[in-house]
Parts: structure tokens; sequence; C-alpha cells
């Protein structure tokens, strides 16, 4: 689909365009909407197509039923690169028999960070206002419950499930786009030699027509009509010659507005003209050679 991806993983379809995820229902209102503002037509097709899958019907199932998603699990490839510099939450309860936190929050600021432990875990450090000295500053760094460089990613722009997540703790991410990049190099060279090898010998087989032997040598009739010449401009070209060949259109001379295109009706016309005055002017079944090039 031109639009959308669909993640069998996460039963959701991802836009192409916005990388966001996208449930059942919200295909039609995404489609109509900026950058896409498609017609009706295309958005009744497209939701065709989306109820060939397996997909939420509405964001608030979603966020229900996913689970949580690892924090070393890759990136979803098709929500983009991930964030970076996020800000993850590790506070852990006093009563807690764990040693690792078990809250989700990743923020992008800290003042966002601090709001998030002072409502959801009671938890604040009582920073009075004013200028902190650096040592007063590095202390509450390592005091502090929360782990900074965080990479991040987000499945809907807004409402249930639009929380940040950690993905990909403990990857190399940059060492891995490196090898992301060569292989789509090597795939691109590949491609390139390829084509380049096709070309090649599409120009070998173009040039074999003015080749003069006993087999492919042109007879005098095309050679005077240079022929040879003419038709090595359309080498690598058949393709649109058998398509221009296969249109079909609606030529009426009595209604120009029914034709499907009038200059091509004009020429037919100028060249049925041109039939009956040859039809006219042979008098019998067979064109001396002289008469044929009579100017």
């Amino acid at each position: 689909m031109e639009y959308f991806t669909y993640e069998s993983e996460l039963r959701l379809l991802c836009c192409r365009i916005c990388q966001t995820m996208v449930t059942r229902k919200q295909v039609k209102l995404h489609l109509r909407s900026a950058p896409h503002s498609l017609n009706i037509q295309e958005i009744r097709l497209a939701q065709e197509w989306a109820s060939k899958h397996d997909i939420f019907e509405g964001q608030l199932e979603a966020h229900v039923n996913l689970p949580p998603r690892p924090n070393d699990a890759p990136p979803i490839a098709a929500l983009g690169p991930p964030g970076t510099g996020g800000i993850r939450c590790e506070f852990i309860p006093e009563r807690s028999t764990s040693s690792q936190s078990d809250c989700p929050y990743v923020g992008t600021e800290l003042r966002r960070i601090r709001e998030h432990l002072r409502v959801k875990h009671n938890w604040d450090m009582e920073l009075k206002g004013g200028r902190r000295p650096a040592a007063m500053t590095d202390e509450e760094r390592s005091n502090s419950p929360w782990r900074t460089g965080v990479c991040y990613q987000r499945l809907f722009f807004s409402g249930p499930g639009s929380e940040l997540f950690e993905v990909a703790r403990g990857l190399n991410l940059e060492q891995s786009r490196a090898q992301d990049n060569e292989s789509q190099a090597a795939l691109q060279r590949a491609i390139d030699a390829f084509q380049s090898k096709g070309k090649d010998i599409r120009s070998r087989e173009a040039e074999r027509i003015d080749e003069e032997n006993d087999f492919t040598a042109p007879n005098p009739w095309l050679r005077r009509l240079g022929s040879a010449v003419h038709l090595k401009d359309f080498s690598g070209k058949k393709d649109f010659l058998r398509g221009l060949i296969a249109m079909e259109y609606e030529v009426d001379p009595d209604d120009p507005d029914k034709s499907d295109d009038a200059q091509l009706r004009f020429i037919h016309i100028a060249f049925d003209r041109l039939v009956n005055h040859a039809k006219a002017v042979i008098t019998s079944d067979i064109v001396f050679y002289t008469r044929c090039w009579r100017r």
C-alpha cells in the first residue's frame, strides 16, 4: 500500500509519510487531513486494503492490549530513527524487593521528569531557588532516580498509547546505521552495474543494424529510405513504440469532441487522404520503381 505499511507484530498500520501508527478507525480521518488530503475514492481504496489485515479498531484497544516493549528491543523501523537524549525514570520504592525500576516513563526535559517523580512517586529533592554550585549539581545527578542518554520512540502522536518508550538500550545504533548504509550502498552498486551492463548490451544490439554482412545487411530499398539509420535512434524505445501502437483511439471526423486526441485525429484524416490519393494514381497492381520516387 502506498500510504501505509502493515506492522503485523503490533497489529497496526504505519503511515509512510507521517511515520506514526494508525488504527482501523483512524484511516479515514488520517488520510483526509494534511499532508495527505485525499478524496473519498482514494480513502475507500485504502480502507478496503486495511480491511484485509488484522488491525486494532481503536487507539484505546491497542493501548490496553499491546504489551510493554522491552527497552533493549531494536527501534521500530517504520517509525523512523529514534529520538535521542531522552530521560528515563528509574525510581525504586523503598519497600520494593527489586533492584531495578519498573516505571516505563520517558521524558525529553528534566522539568518533566521531576514533575513525574513528584506526582507519580511522591519524590522531591526539595531544591531551593537560585543558582546551585557545581558540586551540588554533580551530587544531584548521581543521586537522581533517572537515567539520561535514552533512545526513544512513540506509537501515536497523541491520546492513549502516545507515551514515549525506550528502545535500543545497550545497542550501538551508529554501528548498525553504518552497516545498513554500507549494505544499501553495495546494493545500489550492484543495481548500477546491472543497469550499465544492460545499457551496453542494448547499445551493441542497436549497432548491429548497421553491420553489413550476408545476413544482416539492409536491402537496397531500406538503404535508399534510410531506415537503418532512422531505426537506430529508436533503440531502447521498443516498449514505448509498442505502447503507442497498442493505444486505442476513438476517431470520429464528424464530431471532433468525441475524439480522444485531436492531433491524432487530424493525422489519421491526412493519412486517409494520402492513401485515397495514392489509390487514384496507381492504375495497376504493379507500382514501378521510378513512380515511387516521383516528386
